[in-house]
């Protein structure tokens, strides 16, 4: 992930509760800092511009159409990687959980098929711009894949773990719509 240098933004307005203000900032070892510590840094003029905190998506589906944008299209996992990222920092998103199903399915939605995007996730991450995160969706009748399961969540760093039970809308979907439960 980048961290910005140490700055000192002035000029801008700075959101603060729910008004903008003009105010400096200063950013010391990534994190913000009292401006009376910033003199020594290099000043970063954003007259005009708003100081907006950064937005932190917390179950992100959205990668899915970066992945696959048409049932019949898929992109390569770098690129659509490098996509969502740069999607995410130009629209304000520091902080993103991408939101990656664990179920019972087989083919482009199955453990296969997770297992593949966090190997990628693995060697894109270190180079994202913003902080993409994966947040695993684990159906509970999966208990086959245990093992799998923790071993990938230990493998990749995943800190975020949703437990689902989709099982009785599927059994619902086998009477009233088992063509649509088979695509």
């Amino acid at each position: 992930m980048y961290f910005v240098e140490d700055l000192r933004l002035s000029g801008g307005k700075v959101l603060r509760g729910d008004t903008l203000v003009p105010d400096d900032l200063a950013i010391l070892d990534g994190r913000l800092a009292p401006i009376r510590a910033s003199a020594h840094l290099p000043l970063v003029n954003l007259s005009g511009y708003l100081i907006l905190p950064g937005i932190i998506d917390l179950h992100g589906d959205a990668f899915e159409r970066h992945l696959a944008p048409r049932s019949s299209v898929r992109f390569p996992t770098d690129i659509a990687l490098q996509s969502v990222d740069r999607d995410a920092a130009v629209n304000g998103v520091t902080t993103a959980w991408m939101a990656q199903s664990w179920p019972w399915e087989e083919g482009s939605r199955g453990p296969d098929s997770a297992e593949t995007f966090m190997e990628a996730f693995a060697e894109y991450g270190p180079t994202a711009l913003t902080n993409l995160r994966i947040q695993l969706r684990c159906e509970m009748h999966t208990v086959d894949t245990e093992a799998r399961l923790v071993a990938a969540i230990a493998r990749h760093g995943i800190d975020y773990v949703i437990f689902n039970n989709h099982l009785s809308a599927a059994r619902s979907i086998v009477t009233t719509d088992p063509h649509g439960l088979a695509f």
